[in-house]
C-alpha cells in the first residue's frame, strides 16, 4: 500500500493545497470513502475473506489506501500529534477537518447500500479529488511517515 500512495503523492496532478483543503466536497468524499471502506469490508468478510486477505481485493486496497492518505495529509496539515494511539484518536475528535467528514456522515448515508456510495463516489470523482489532495511536492517525507504512523492506528479501530 505504501507504494501506491508514494506514487499518489508523487505522480498526481497539480493543484492548489489550500483550495482542496477548504472544499467540502473533500469532506463529504472522506465521509462516503468511510462508510464505503467499512461496509464493503464487512461483505469481504461474509464472503469468507480474512482481516489478512481483505487487502487482496482491489476495490478495497484502495479505499482503505485513499482514507490513510487524506488521514496522513491532514494530520500534517493540521499539526497533530501522532505519538500514540490515544493522541491520534483525540487528534481525530478535535479536527476540524474531520468535524466537517462527520458532519456529511448522516444517518441517510449510513443507511446506503455498497452499490449507492460506489456510485455517489464516482458522481463526485472522490479518487480524482484524494489524489489531487495528497499531491504535496516538498511534503512527501512527512505524510509518508505520517502514512507509516497511522497506519497501524487505523487497523487498531477497523478491529484487525
Amino acid at each position: 500500500m505504501k507504494i501506491f500512495l508514494t506514487f499518489m503523492i508523487f505522480f498526481s496532478s497539480s493543484v492548489n493545497i489550500t483550495h482542496a483543503y477548504n472544499n467540502e466536497s473533500l469532506a463529504k468524499c472522506g465521509a462516503l470513502n468511510n462508510n464505503f471502506n467499512h461496509k464493503y469490508g464487512v461483505q469481504l468478510l461474509d464472503r469468507g475473506e480474512t482481516y489478512n486477505t481483505v487487502m487482496n481485493d482491489k476495490l478495497y486496497y484502495a479505499s482503505s489506501a485513499y482514507q490513510l492518505l487524506l488521514m496522513a495529509k491532514i494530520s500534517h496539515l493540521e499539526g497533530w500529534d501522532i505519538s500514540s494511539y490515544q493522541n491520534f484518536l483525540d487528534e481525530i475528535e478535535s479536527s476540524k477537518f474531520y468535524s466537517r467528514v462527520w458532519f456529511y456522515d448522516s444517518k441517510a448515508m449510513q443507511k446506503l447500500s455498497t452499490g449507492k456510495l460506489q456510485l455517489r463516489m464516482s458522481e463526485m470523482m472522490c479518487f480524482n479529488k484524494f489524489q489531487e489532495f495528497g499531491h504535496s511536492p516538498g511534503e512527501e517525507n512527512i505524510i509518508l511517515k505520517n502514512f507509516d504512523t497511522i497506519a497501524p492506528y487505523v487497523e487498531k479501530l477497523r478491529g484487525f
